[in-house]
């Protein structure tokens, strides 16, 4: 599933209050697949986001 932002530019702005309504009233889910460590990880996330071994948005949470 997916959705071509481009295609309605001109509703953007609507959409994006209304999204953003949806997130904060828990209405959408906001899933993260947070890995902790420093910027030499990113090259191993990577190869999860192209293999799909990430669940959500893939975070790099550096300490």
């Amino acid at each position: 599933m997916g959705y071509v932002s481009f295609d309605n530019a001109k509703q953007y702005a609507n959409a994006a209050q209304r999204t953003s309504a949806w997130i904060r009233d828990r209405r959408i889910k906001i899933r993260e697949h947070m890995v902790r460590g420093i910027v030499d990880a990113l090259p191993e996330m990577l190869q999860m986001l192209f293999r799909g071994q990430n669940a959500g948005e893939l975070v790099l949470e550096s300490a």
